[in-house]
């Protein structure tokens, strides 16, 4: 949430918020005005010299402190408005659901799971069916390659671009950049059409 000086903020639930001048650092409000809608019967404005809003994350919420001003009630019922001189008014708003929160799954995609994980999915593929599910199995058995083909393709593009820089440094950065384009296009290539391969069961894993 952003509050900025001159603009009205409706983020913070069953409150409009208005301050012309706010102190991004401090959390300080100057000449504020704050319409608050959280009473289905009763609404309240609140006009006040200065305050500060902070936000409590064990609270889940706002929490507002108003000096110096007065606040104005107005019910459904009762036609008049009824104003009060007020020295501090401290507020608060729930806003639990614009907390983030944190959530755990057990469930793992391909890339996320290790070896072990990938070896047990496989078993089970196997158990149900293992011909019906040959391609899910290729493409778990594909995944475990690449966790050691891919670690090691990059120890040798290190090795490769060591040897590449010391032979061609003095050609230009122009024969460097085509050496190193061809070196990717091939791995790229290979990885793609290897894993296609691999998938459909035309070559081994």
């Amino acid at each position: 949430m952003i509050l900025e000086s001159g603009v009205f903020l409706q983020d913070i639930p069953g409150h409009v918020l208005y301050a012309r001048h706010v102190n991004s650092e401090t959390s300080e409000i100057g000449d504020v005005v704050v319409y608050d809608e959280q009473d289905s019967e009763f609404k309240s404005t609140i006009v006040a010299d200065n305050g500060q809003l902070v936000f409590e994350e064990a609270y889940e919420g706002f929490k507002f402190t108003l000096n110096k001003g007065q606040i104005s009630r107005t019910s459904k019922r009762t036609k008049p408005t009824t104003t009060a001189l007020i020295s501090t008014a401290p507020s608060s708003a729930s806003a639990r659901r614009h907390v983030l929160k944190r959530t755990e799954s057990a469930w793992r995609g391909d890339r996320e799971m290790n070896v072990a994980q990938l070896n047990e999915r496989i078993r089970e593929y196997q158990r149900i069916d293992a011909a019906q599910n040959v391609k899910n199995i290729n493409r778990l058995k594909v995944e475990i390659q690449k966790k050691f083909s891919i670690p090691t393709a990059c120890l040798i593009f290190g090795l490769l671009g060591g040897l590449l820089g010391q032979i061609v440094r003095k050609t230009g950065i122009g024969v460097s950049a085509g050496y190193s384009l061809a070196f990717f296009l091939i791995y790229w290539i290979f990885l793609i059409a290897g894993e296609d391969l691999a998938d459909r069961g035309d070559v081994g894993p």
